[in-house]
């Protein structure tokens, strides 16, 4: 149900070693306790200098942790047994850990993996909340801020519980500081920190309802600001909340049926396009982008992964692309910075591993400007961030689509020219003194022989 990926180069070098349940001899020792018996960690995994390190919440089956190299077979290893729920890895190098959660958030636990006793080289379990209230949903959505050392957990009813002052591990067995957000609409189906905030923390929230909050300062204990974002066409409950290359570009799922499933926001959520394209009607579980081409997209569904190579369209064109895989759940998809390796877990299959690769010769444009207003009579300018992949080397025409009549349109260094390496448009808009006030929205166009965007 959930997956936690370490980030790269978090175990060379190092070692830890994880102790956990072994189901083919039991966990149950009747010997011990004095004779009445209990449980006991019989397997154990070492971790040292691992490149692939991740772990899954299983729900019947616990929480799995697995380490190995180059894309081989691991051992999962059920380190907090019980229900296996929300799991993050700390994106710290400096702090190693992984969160997971029992049910609701009766049980949220903390593997530190820093070897807080030093002699025996083991990972340890730190406890956040311990109660039975069944705050939440029973496999609770969660999220975590790593800078901070914050975790942000539904709490049901429209609110967020967040603890916090634990990630110093000073602690092992008591209860951590906690504080709730509220205000909220409806509970929390999707929460994502923003990765583009280090000194302060941005939450994104999607609900049961299909409403999205933007909160900031969500690491205050009281006074947040929170901002509803959603798109007037959300119809659902929002399965996912992921970025592009800034904290505008939002991308949001839907996990219904007989709903749009897939939307995009190039301006922080002030406008949001329908990308659902030739789609199925089938539920949308999580979506990233390649790292090495915005254009293309992955999703996970009820029947496994499809791509778009062409997102940027009114309409873009999917394609299933299991690779390997069946048509069967992906319940979360993790990217890995750094590598572009991807890890996605599934609905009986375990996990899977692939990496983001662009082998063709692409370009793609951005630009930082959302909108822009100039009066009848007058010019302003605006940038188009342009960038090469893979010995790119195309003539590239540029068009706007959309402008006032008569608008006098001017490309520096020139409406068609020949792009191999990153670089930048400046385009100058001259409004005609005689054209009708109002709102346009404009089309940027870059058309080469092989891509077009």
């Amino acid at each position: 149900y959930s997956l936690a990926v370490a980030p790269v180069g978090m175990f060379d070098n190092y070692k830890t070693i994880v102790n956990g349940y072994d189901p083919n001899q039991g966990s149950w020792d009747q010997s011990a306790n004095d004779g009445q018996g209990a449980y006991r960690y019989k397997l154990q995994t070492t971790i040292e200098g691992h490149s692939d390190v991740f772990a899954g919440g299983m729900q019947d089956n616990g929480t799995s942790i697995q380490a190995d190299n180059n894309n081989g077979f691991s051992i999962g290893n059920d380190f907090g047994s019980g229900d296996g729920a929300a799991t993050m890895f700390s994106q710290n190098n400096n702090n190693k850990y992984v969160v997971y959660n029992y049910v609701y958030n009766n049980r949220i636990r903390v593997l530190n993996m820093n070897n807080p006793n030093n002699e025996n080289d083991l990972s340890y379990r730190y406890t956040i909340s311990d109660n039975e209230d069944d705050e939440g949903d029973f496999i609770n959505k969660a999220a975590l801020d790593s800078n901070l050392g914050i975790i942000y957990a539904n709490a049901g009813n429209g609110n967020i519980r967040a603890y916090y002052n634990w990630d110093d591990f000073s602690s092992q067995n008591s209860i951590k500081d906690n504080y709730v957000i509220g205000g909220l609409s409806s509970s929390a189906t999707a929460i994502t920190v923003s990765p583009f905030q280090t000194q302060t923390s941005t939450l994104f929230v999607g609900t049961e309802n299909g409403q999205l909050w933007k909160i900031s300062n969500a690491q205050k204990t009281s006074g947040q600001t929170k901002e509803l974002i959603s798109g007037d066409d959300f119809v659902g409950s929002i399965s996912d909340v992921e970025f592009g290359e800034n904290e505008n570009e939002i991308f949001v799922t839907f996990y219904n049926y007989g709903v749009k499933s897939v939307y995009f926001s190039s301006d922080g959520g002030q406008n949001w396009q329908d990308k659902e394209g030739n789609l199925p009607d089938i539920p949308v579980y999580n979506i990233l982008q390649s790292p090495l081409d915005s254009d293309e997209i992955i999703i996970g569904t009820e029947l496994g992964i499809w791509y778009t190579d062409n997102f940027s369209s009114n309409s873009p064109s999917w394609s299933q692309a299991n690779a390997g895989m069946k048509d069967l759940r992906v319940t979360d998809m993790d990217l890995r910075k750094g590598d572009n390796k991807v890890f996605i877990s599934t609905y009986g299959l375990g996990i899977f591993s692939g990496t983001f690769q662009n082998s063709e010769p692409t370009f793609t444009i951005n630009s930082t400007t959302s909108s822009i207003e100039i009066l009848a009579g007058e010019k302003k300018s605006f940038d188009i961030d342009y960038r090469v992949y893979n010995d790119f080397n195309e003539e590239v025409i540029f068009s706007i689509e959309g402008l006032p009549d008569n608008t006098v349109v001017n490309y520096d260094p020139g409406k068609k020219f020949v792009i191999n390496n990153d670089g930048k448009l400046s385009v100058e808009l001259e409004i005609d003194e005689d054209a009708a006030l109002g709102s346009y929205d404009l089309k940027l166009k870059a058309v080469s022989t092989i891509k077009s965007r």
